[in-house]
């Protein structure tokens, strides 16, 4: 049955409406749905996603070496490197008995030079004026003469 223009019209001004609630109820809920997840968070949890200018300036200085230790490093006996990681800007990272050179460029008296990791990927250390070259994975220790490897393979 055909419906006069008047009605065809009147039919489809309903239909927008009824579209357009459609429309609305789902924008109301998804702005509930988003305000509850927005407000499930405690804002001082930020601060640790966040820095101030003076917090990124420190950790660019620790990042560069650019920061001096202030206690007196303890010296050791033996040395381990766990790994290292080059870096694109040439700002390299090597781990030391478990520390890192982000900090500084000494390690429990173990200087380290970052910049130094060779195409075998080994490490130049100085200890008591010794050098040392350590892949990740090797040690050295006083008692012992020479270098072993930690992991097989290594």
């Amino acid at each position: 049955m055909a419906g006069t223009p008047s009605k065809v019209a009147n039919w489809m001004q309903v239909n927008r409406v009824k579209i357009n609630f459609r429309i609305l109820v789902s924008g109301l809920a998804l702005l509930l749905v988003t305000t509850e997840v927005y407000a499930d968070y405690d804002v001082r949890q930020l601060k640790k996603l966040f820095t101030t200018v003076q917090q990124r300036k420190h950790i660019d200085d620790m990042r560069h070496g650019k920061v001096m230790q202030l206690h007196k490093e303890k010296k050791t006996d033996r040395v381990i490197v766990s790994g290292y990681v080059k870096r694109s800007d040439g700002k390299n990272v090597v781990w030391v008995n478990g520390k890192n050179t982000l900090t500084g460029n000494s390690i429990h008296g173990i200087k380290v030079d970052p910049e130094s990791i060779n195409d075998l990927g080994q490490v130049i250390l100085s200890i008591d004026g010794k050098q040392l070259k350590l892949k990740p994975g090797q040690s050295w220790s006083r008692r012992r003469t020479g270098v072993a490897a930690r992991h097989p393979g290594h």
